[in-house]
């Protein structure tokens, strides 16, 4: 049972990678052919309102989660080091 669930699992992040992969190839493709053809803004006011309004609730949802964090190190892992977001080597 527990090797379907892991294999489960394994497929089903797969496939939502590959999605995230064809949403990003299709926001290139749509901005290169914007920013080679570009359209005109039929309201200009309804753009900032919507920019802004998706500004604030980002800007809510980095105070209300700020002390959320993760680690993606192991407790215990070989060597003493741990895995930072940055790319580089916890101190020993």
């Amino acid at each position: 049972m527990h090797f379907l669930f892991v294999l489960t699992q394994t497929i089903c992040n797969i496939n939502c990678c590959m999605l995230q992969i064809a949403l990003c190839f299709s926001i290139t493709v749509e901005s290169l052919k914007r920013f080679y053809e570009p359209e005109d803004i039929d309201n200009p006011q309804l753009v900032l309102i919507v920019g802004g309004l998706g500004l604030v609730v980002n800007l809510l949802g980095l105070c209300l989660f700020h002390e959320h964090g993760h680690s993606h190190g192991k407790a215990g892992a070989a060597g003493g080091e741990s895995i930072l977001h940055a790319g580089s080597r916890a101190d020993l």
